[in-house]
């Protein structure tokens, strides 16, 4: 898996039936954390831990797709955003 950097958070975007029959799914523009940016996950030049970075891997974002980019992941047919942090519009935190 590729590691984000530069304040980007790596998504994989969730799947969701529609409501229209010519539509068979669609990508609403939520997701779930897979990665955090290497500045977040870190104290720079310690190798200590950050625990205050906005969202932790499983928390649940909404993003603006127009912002991000977007790639192939591993599994043929499945793509990976990068999102800057200040594109994402809200965030439903997992339960632990």
């Amino acid at each position: 898996m590729i590691q984000p950097v530069n304040g980007h958070i790596l998504i994989k975007p969730e799947k969701h039936e529609s409501f229209m029959s010519q539509q068979h799914e669609t990508y609403e523009e939520i997701g779930v954390v897979m990665s955090l940016p290497m500045e977040w996950e870190m104290i720079p030049g310690t190798g200590i831990p950050l625990e205050s970075s906005p969202v932790n891997i499983n928390d649940k974002v909404y993003f603006d797709a127009w912002l991000a980019a977007k790639f192939p992941s591993e599994k043929e047919g499945e793509y990976y955003w990068l999102v800057k942090w200040e594109d994402v519009r809200a965030v439903e935190y997992a339960k632990s």
